[in-house]
């Protein structure tokens, strides 16, 4: 596995952290708090209302003098000094970058998100936005419910390809697999499939490391997945 728990408890992309420029990780249960305070070269934080939607914004739009995050599910930037937070607690936590052009971006998907394309989109308006090349964006996939925790309704699973959904006759409901989805639909927006990495760590699964909404219920934390270019 290329990730590690380092020395503050957030969970990183080796691969990534070989790129200096670059802030990125995931926070766990074993995170000092509060987990990105103090991050190298990330002095401003964004973060937003959350509302399982397809929206997707600018950071350097989002004015500073903001009491309110605004309402959206991902966010892209390319200004230094800037850190993208999103928060999860199952739902899948993307973060994108354009190693060419130093863009990145973060998006926050759930079902309802997924379904409507957040992942593609948050890599859709890095193309808009900076000029990236679809083919040169890498993605990582951080820790999320697994399918094998995830049951669905029929409703829901239908909204999904095939390859997204497991069934099994020991389950009497399929499953969702939140992270196929998302590969499937950055591959579909014209990502390389061999530039797609996954944690492949499971919230549910994983209680000494990571919330999780579906088996704690409302008195579970938050993962707080970040990413930015560093000043």
């Amino acid at each position: 596995m290329s990730f590690r728990i380092d020395e503050r408890g957030l969970l990183r992309w080796i691969p990534w952290e070989e790129r200096g420029w670059l802030a990125h990780g995931f926070s766990t249960l074993r995170a000092v708090e509060p987990a990105w305070e103090g991050e190298p070269g990330a002095g401003r934080r964004l973060e937003l209302r959350q509302t399982h939607s397809a929206i997707v914004l600018e950071a350097a739009e989002i004015a500073p003098s903001n009491e309110e995050p605004p309402e959206g599910d991902a966010l892209v930037g390319d200004a230094g000094g800037v850190l993208l937070t999103i928060r999860t607690a199952d739902c899948l936590p993307a973060l994108l970058v354009d190693p060419v052009r130093r863009a990145v971006g973060a998006a926050h998907a759930g079902w309802r998100g997924m379904a409507a394309g957040i992942v593609a989109e948050a890599a859709a308006e890095m193309t808009r936005r900076y000029g990236s090349r679809p083919e040169e964006l890498e993605a990582l996939l951080g820790p999320a419910i697994s399918a094998e925790s995830y049951e669905v309704g029929e409703e829901v699973a239908e909204r999904f390809a095939a390859e997204a959904v497991q069934r099994r006759p020991e389950w009497p409901r399929p499953h969702l697999d939140l992270a196929r989805a998302a590969r499937l639909q950055l591959i579909e927006a014209g990502l390389a499939p061999e530039r797609i990495a996954d944690s492949n760590l499971c919230t549910f699964r994983n209680p000494e490391l990571f919330p999780s909404y579906r088996r704690d219920g409302k008195k579970s934390g938050r993962l707080v997945a970040a990413i930015g270019v560093r000043s």
